[in-house]
């Protein structure tokens, strides 16, 4: 599954949660490589930040259900996959997931993730430092 693909299928979840739908129109548009959007680009400026906001709502709601109780495998797959999409998408809905991102995003993975990737980076450097102990004096 692309990135852009498990993006999708999260907003539909935190539509549907909210009794809402993506319509294929919508869907179409949010898989449409950004440089076809430009030029063929059928939506008001109005139409385009409703979308946004109706998409960056639904990943909130989703991302909350699925990482609740501080759920930390989720999280860091979420984190993966939004890892993925930005270094790689050139597709409308890469835009929105950034947004969702530095608007709510980061704060719902800090508190699902807490000091997590500090634990994961402190047991790293300690075994690191075992290990060269351990090379250096030969145990």
């Amino acid at each position: 599954m692309s990135g852009e693909e498990f993006f999708v299928d999260k907003i539909k979840e935190g539509l549907r949660l909210k009794r809402e739908k993506l319509s294929p129109e919508e869907e179409k548009i949010l898989m449409m490589p950004m440089q076809d959007f430009v030029s063929k680009n059928k939506l008001s400026p109005q139409e385009a930040q409703a979308l946004n906001n109706k998409c960056i709502k639904a990943l909130e709601v989703i991302y909350e259900q699925e990482t609740s109780g501080r759920n930390k495998n989720i999280a860091l797959v979420w984190a993966e996959y939004n890892k993925m999409v930005y270094e790689t998408s050139q597709r409308v809905i890469s835009g929105i997931i950034q947004n969702w991102y530095f608007s709510v995003g980061r704060k719902q993975e800090k508190k699902a993730v807490g000091c997590f990737p500090l634990i994961l980076l402190a047991i790293g450097i300690a075994t690191s430092l075992v290990l060269l102990i351990i090379f250096v004096v030969g145990i």
